[in-house]
């Protein structure tokens, strides 16, 4: 028997890339709370799920949020993938690819699912009510 102290597995949290992956949400956090106050919004009543740059436009605008989203735009997604990508190699190798991808779905395919399912109506009714096509009702629509 070695006096040797054991390897330590690398599990121990870095508070820099913990920092980093909260910065980086409240950027996307932001981003998608000012899209309603940019000079460039454009709300289409004829089409407003795919003609919209958000499900409402405020007439408060500030070009302020324009160059907020031009900063943003240029590192903010990159820099989610590179964060996400740092873990994958080693979650691969402990897990395999099987777990891998039953860990994945578990953690973002459902609560995707439950999103689009419950908070994507929620989110498009009052456009919807905006456009005036006959609002009788949120079941309804």
């Amino acid at each position: 028997m070695s006096n040797q102290p054991k390897a330590k597995r690398s599990t121990e949290r870095s508070t820099g890339i913990d920092n980093l992956r909260v910065f980086i949400t409240l950027l996307v956090l932001a981003f998608h709370a000012a899209l309603a106050h940019t000079t460039w919004g454009i709300f289409d009543p004829g089409n407003y799920l795919t003609g919209s740059t958000a499900p409402i436009v405020d007439n408060q605008r500030w070009i302020g949020f324009d160059v907020f989203f031009a900063i943003n735009n240029t590192f903010f997604m990159s820099l989610m993938f590179f964060i996400s990508g740092l873990f994958v190699h080693s979650s691969l190798q402990r897990k395999g690819w099987r777990l891998f991808l039953q860990d994945r779905f578990a953690r973002l395919g459902i609560p995707f699912i439950l999103g689009i399912m419950i908070l994507s109506p929620l989110q498009y009714y009052p456009s919807y009510l905006r456009t005036g096509s006959n609002p009788i009702g949120y079941f309804a629509y």
